[in-house]
């Protein structure tokens, strides 16, 4: 089970996929804990069907919250990423995926979000194992293949992902089929593609081999660097 999780104004906030498929939060509101379906409580908006949309079991959750609410994302056993955003009145249900008419994300990934100054981000890997970029730019939502922006190689089957903004643009690292790290640097303006193995300085002890497929990574920015 993944979790995700954060606290605002209004309280305390995680957030875990019950074995039905629904998205729950346990929100404690500076009082008492509250369980929530989010799934089964939220409006949905279009370009979404009737249906409502179920999680996959072991989906990956990411969340946040920002001026304009809280945020967080899923994925669909069609392969669609969600979000499910409380505009501070009622939970809605959008389906990025279905909005920007992008690829279908593989299943079993990661989905690290963000927000800074541009707007809202969140990336996934596609089935064809390309990172791609879900950026909500004060408007609408776009997709933009990074992998391929960047030249730089696919990830590995299974590759997590991991990311985050910092003054110098925004970051996001996956594993290569070589078992190198990568990351993609948005320097604000471009795309980078960095090889974080192969120019790393390597401190004894050091073998040539990199971590296994599917093992998950993390990433963060402080007064140190990155």
């Amino acid at each position: 089970m993944d979790l995700s999780g954060f606290a605002d104004a209004t309280g305390e906030h995680v957030f875990h996929v019950t074995s039905d498929g629904h998205v729950h939060q346990l929100y404690y509101n500076n009082h008492n804990w509250v369980d929530q379906d989010l799934t089964g409580g939220a409006i949905h908006d279009p370009p979404e069907t009737s249906a409502v949309p179920l999680a996959w079991p072991q989906s990956a959750l990411s969340s946040f919250f920002d001026a304009t609410g809280e945020h967080v994302f899923y994925l669909t056993t069609d392969g669609h990423v969600h979000q499910l955003y409380y505009d501070h009145h009622n939970w809605h249900d959008q389906d990025l995926t279905g909005a920007v008419d992008g690829p279908r994300a593989y299943i079993a990934g990661t989905l690290p979000s963000f927000f800074d100054a541009t707007g809202e981000h969140v990336f996934y890997v596609g089935l064809h194992w390309h990172v791609h970029h879900l950026h909500y730019d004060q408007n609408h939502w776009v997709d933009q293949d990074v992998t391929k922006a960047a030249g730089a190689p696919p990830t590995v089957s299974g590759s997590k992902l991991s990311g985050f903004a910092d003054a110098t643009g925004k970051h996001v690292s996956y594993q290569a089929a070589d078992a190198h790290i990568h990351q993609l640097w948005y320097d604000n303006q471009n795309w980078v593609d960095q090889d974080l193995t192969g120019n790393a300085i390597h401190d004894p002890p050091e073998t040539s081999a990199g971590p296994a497929p599917g093992w998950p990574l993390s990433s963060f920015a402080d007064a140190t660097g990155e």
